[in-house]
């Protein structure tokens, strides 16, 4: 549950993960630049644990990649420029090729 207002359902993944969609936020609604929901987990749809904050962030841009190609054994330093990747409420950013 999102702010005790948007209710999704959510696959187990361990004792320790769920997944589920979360809603949309109009990050024009924000002066602070703070985005985030109250988030609430119920195994039942009656009893929900206490709220902790979900965070959005705005999408990374990513304006150049270079060297574009190299070669298939790899070991080739690839550089990334663009905006937003130093976000704080990223977790663990990867990027992955292919």
């Amino acid at each position: 549950m999102f702010n005790r207002t948007y209710y999704t359902n959510a696959t187990v993944a361990s004792k320790t993960t769920l997944f589920c969609d979360s809603p949309p936020l109009d990050l024009s609604d924000s002066e602070s630049g703070d985005y985030f929901y109250n988030i609430s987990v119920s195994a039942d749809g009656e009893a929900y644990s206490n709220a902790s904050a979900f965070s959005y962030y705005d999408q990374p841009v990513i304006d150049s990649v270079s060297p574009w190609l190299g070669p298939m054994d790899g070991s080739t330093t690839v550089n990334i420029t663009g905006s937003g990747f130093k976000n704080p409420n990223f977790c663990n950013p990867k990027v992955r090729f292919g």
